[in-house]
């Protein structure tokens, strides 16, 4: 609704931005990484000179909390942020290592060429348990691919279950060749469930086979 506003007041749409690469917190993550249990949002990568550098947040670290709301699962926060105006200051609660710490951290403005990525299809297949986007030119040429999807995000699912990460390109999926992000949530929908299902993917090292086993609709 605040951008539908200010379209109406020929206003530029602008939205908040953290700077920081998240994936989820699986079962074994937690373990690992001594917490109470597997939610918030892993931070895999934080930008230089980003607000969420500025203010002391580093990669390894959970976000559990923002401006007061619960934080679940990777795909709660990105909505959050972009929906804070630019420059607003807003407390952020952070696990360290399992320790609690809160952070003010001032929002700030999306780049420009990340609103264009944003702009770019984009799909939650819950079913798999990802968030898949439109593999443009850059992300093709470099994984040295023609085809495939890129996985945007992986929340707790068959995804996140069988290792899969943000970054990574889906290229077929029960050998079917994967085109676009609708066209494998098509698929995904068609294949039955409890069964074992060849899935090639591509990451930077190269591409592999995996076998994942879709849930129930």
């Amino acid at each position: 609704m605040r951008a539908v506003h200010a379209f109406e007041r020929h206003q530029k749409v602008k939205f908040g931005w953290l700077g920081v690469e998240i994936q989820s917190v699986t079962p074994q993550m937690a373990q690992a990484m001594h917490l109470p249990e597997p939610v918030g949002a892993l931070i895999a990568q934080v930008m230089p000179s980003s607000p969420a550098a500025k203010a002391g947040i580093k990669s390894g670290e959970v976000i559990v909390a923002y401006d007061h709301r619960p934080i679940y699962n990777v795909s709660t926060l990105p909505p959050l942020v972009g929906d804070t105006p630019p420059g607003r200051i807003v407390p952020i609660g952070i696990l360290d290592h399992g320790k609690p710490r809160t952070l003010q951290v001032q929002v700030g403005e999306m780049p420009q060429k990340m609103l264009v990525a944003a702009d770019q299809q984009s799909i939650d297949i819950r079913r798999l348990g990802v968030r898949v986007g439109t593999l443009g030119p850059k992300e093709q040429q470099k994984l040295g691919v023609d085809h495939g999807v890129l996985i945007q995000s992986v929340y707790p699912g068959p995804a996140s279950f069988i290792g899969l990460r943000s970054g990574m390109a889906i290229l077929s999926i029960n050998q079917l060749r994967v085109t676009s992000p609708e066209q494998l949530a098509q698929l995904v929908k068609s294949l039955p469930a409890n069964t074992p299902i060849s899935m090639r993917i591509r990451n930077h090292h190269g591409s592999i086979f995996v076998v994942i086993t879709l849930p129930t609709r």
